[in-house]
């Protein structure tokens, strides 16, 4: 009998030790040593070619730091570059569900919520207020590019180089044999041909759909009052806007599907391309560099009207659960916190974060190294125009489909 007690005794000790292990040792008890094993939540982001270089360098340094969320879980983050276009549509038809979508600018999550609604949905896929709204991860504006041989005696003819004179000269007979005459400071041959304006196709390509914005804002601002905003239907169907945009569109020698081939382009085969290319001005900063030594320098030119490609960071309400989306709040703050934003400032970006300056002392900061070529820190606010919603940036496409002969 007595062994029998001393036995159960033993039991009995062996068990309460196994319990004080499990509370100190054990899984995930508060206080314990060792927690439970952490699970990997990965996300998706699509992401437009643009932000391609910035977010390649950047993203590995916060998967590498081993992000965790409250549970414990740690993040990662898969990249997806998808062009706008086909993410938009991929998207919308519920082919594709990525965690966060980052097109180019609003315009594309403006065409993706009214899509959306389209199809009997009472809410916006992407927030535009809120815990998750659409917040901008980095800034850059539409500008005009030109080599400096070209744009000399352009600006002596036209005074500036904007939509309404880049509208006068692709539309001028014969083009630069006619300009040339009237040009007596710059060098100006007339053997040129006519003037060669290029952007992307606006189907396609964000840096394509802002200057077609742009272009129609510029149409209907009055002299020192630009229009920024509320493009009317009505206003799209006026014949003398169609008119206007049709001559413009026409003179485009070449419709790229890609902003950055076609900054490429110009740079390898020089004016004999383009002469003026509407193009986002992080890649007029990039490319830079390229042009030296080419084909003389490039000059940069910004229109009076411009609207910021802002690469939004989006996240999809449907098609990832509530960890998933917290996590892609912790990585929007490590993109948007001072050193990865400085590091956008490399490849020519504007930082989103206020606190992060464009100019500072780095002679490697092209808004430093290039100004001489044109490039500005600091633009008006007052020209900065409204990212249309999706009905109207709609409606704006059907007027390039009816005016453009391809």
């Amino acid at each position: 009998m007595r062994t029998r007690n001393a036995l159960i005794f033993v039991l009995f000790i062996l068990i309460a030790l196994g319990v004080v292990l499990w509370q100190v040792l054990g899984n995930g008890k508060p206080g314990g040593i060792v927690g439970a094993p952490s699970l990997t939540i990965t996300i998706s982001m699509a992401y437009t070619s643009d932000e391609e270089d910035w977010l390649k360098a950047v993203t590995p340094a916060f998967n590498s730091s081993n992000p965790k969320l409250p549970s414990g879980n740690t993040v990662n983050v898969v990249l997806q570059q998808y062009e706008d276009n086909a993410a938009l549509t991929a998207i919308a038809r519920g082919s594709y569900t990525p965690t966060i979508w980052s097109p180019a600018s609003t315009l594309w999550i403006n065409q993706l919520n009214s899509k959306w609604q389209a199809q009997g949905n009472n809410a916006d896929l992407i927030l535009r207020s809120g815990q998750y709204a659409a917040a901008p991860l980095v800034l850059s504006p539409i500008v005009f590019v030109m080599w400096q041989e070209r744009a000399d005696p352009f600006v002596e003819k036209y005074g500036s180089v904007d939509w309404n004179t880049v509208q006068q000269a692709v539309t001028t007979p014969n083009g630069w044999s006619a300009i040339c005459p009237q040009v007596k400071k710059a060098a100006c041959d007339p053997n040129w041909g006519p003037i060669k304006y290029g952007q992307t196709d606006p189907h396609a390509s964000n840096s394509g759909l802002a200057a077609l914005t742009l272009a129609s804002y510029s149409y209907y601002s009055k002299p020192n009052q630009p229009k920024l905003s509320d493009l009317s239907s009505d206003q799209l169907k006026d014949g003398g806007y169609n008119t206007w945009l049709g001559g413009l569109e026409n003179g485009v020698y070449d419709f790229g599907a890609d902003s950055k081939q076609q900054m490429t382009d110009m740079i390898i085969r020089g004016p004999a391309q383009y002469d003026v290319v509407a193009i986002y001005e992080s890649l007029a900063a990039t490319q830079m560099k390229n042009a030296q030594g080419r084909y003389g320098n490039l000059k940069v030119f910004y229109p009076s009207v411009n609207i910021y490609s802002d690469h939004p960071f989006g996240i999809l309400l449907q098609g990832s659960t509530a960890e998933q989306k917290d996590a892609a709040l912790l990585y929007e703050q490590y993109l948007l916190n001072a050193t990865a934003q400085q590091q956008a400032l490399t490849f020519g970006f504007r930082p989103a974060n206020p606190d992060v300056a464009v100019v500072n002392s780095d002679p490697n900061n092209p808004f430093n190294k290039y100004k001489d070529n044109g490039l500005q820190a600091r633009i008006a606010r007052t020209a900065i125009a409204t990212a249309p919603n999706g009905d109207i940036i709609g409606q704006l496409l059907s007027v390039f489909d009816s005016q453009v002969h391809r």
